[in-house]
């Protein structure tokens, strides 16, 4: 099968995929020649335990894998594909219809939306990364769940998952507050009732002391010495990025998005360090940019 994946976890097919052929016309004889279709295979869904199909590059979640009822599911969805019909990825078939979408295909469908919303430079940004990285706990525990099922409750039992695997405090109250976004996005856009996420925003952050998820220590600036122990055995481009970094506390990517107009008006910038330090800096850095410009 093509098409990227646009699952939480690494998907890993379980079965072969089932080939069959089908007559591109009217059978008039061996002369005519059979074009061979291979149909979508019956497929393992790691993180949610479910059954999936994938169909014109989207997938169809099953039910539990291996399941009669995911098996039946699957055979509709085969039987309307050949025929043509066009089946709502959100709405399902069969027993699915009538429950609703699930938190699993709530998600899928999100993460497709944040992969185009999630944008810098038509790269995508570190919040598409920790979007997964908050649903991941929620699909595994829940991805079967209606999604206007899921409740305060069953938060605060993927939070709990999360104090387990012994992530940092705030880390919890970021991916719960993701949780409540992708709950915020299906409602604006009609897949989920208002009234299941304004349950879930009844749900607190955790407080320092009060809770068994711990905190890290803060953060405290790079002494001297390690600063310059790296210097020392860094290049010198790196090193004069590092003593620009130090210099006005930006960030790394900021750094290495600079062109050689913007590293003049570097220097031009007030800081605690003198005009001839800035200037210095910045003429290195703007000798390395107009260095490595196309000729």
């Amino acid at each position: 099968m093509t098409g990227s994946s646009h699952s939480l976890a690494g998907d890993t097919p379980c079965s072969p995929g089932i080939q069959t052929s089908f007559s591109t016309g009217a059978n008039s004889g061996a002369s005519k020649k059979r074009a061979h279709r291979k149909l979508p295979g019956y497929l393992f869904h790691n993180a949610s335990g479910q059954a999936r199909v994938r169909i014109d590059g989207k997938d169809y979640y099953l039910g539990p894998y291996g399941s009669d009822e995911s098996r039946i599911e699957y055979g509709k969805l085969i039987a309307n594909h050949a025929s043509g019909a066009t089946v709502d990825p959100l709405r399902g078939t069969g027993s699915e219809a009538s429950q609703g979408l699930a938190v699993s295909e709530l998600v899928l469908s999100f993460m497709l939306h944040a992969r185009k919303h999630y944008l810098k430079n038509n790269v995508e940004t570190s919040e598409v990364d920790c979007f997964k990285l908050a649903a991941n706990p929620l699909v595994v525990l829940y991805g079967t769940t209606p999604a206007r099922e899921f409740g305060p409750l069953a938060l605060k039992a993927v939070r709990q998952s999360m104090i387990d695997n012994k992530w940092a405090r705030k880390s919890i109250n970021r991916a719960v507050a993701r949780i409540r976004h992708i709950f915020r996005w299906g409602v604006e856009n009609e897949l989920v009732d208002a009234t299941t996420l304004s349950r879930l925003q009844a749900v607190s952050a955790l407080l320092k002391g009060r809770t068994d998820a711990h905190d890290n220590p803060p953060r405290t600036a790079v002494s001297d010495d390690d600063l310059n122990a790296v210097r020392r055995d860094v290049s010198p481009l790196v090193r004069d990025l590092i003593d620009l970094q130090k210099l006005i506390g930006s960030r790394s990517g900021e750094l290495l998005s600079l062109t050689g107009q913007s590293s003049i008006v570097l220097g031009k910038s007030g800081s605690r360090q003198s005009k001839a330090t800035r200037t210095s800096i910045t003429e290195r850095l703007a000798h390395w940019l107009l260095d490595r410009r196309p000729r």
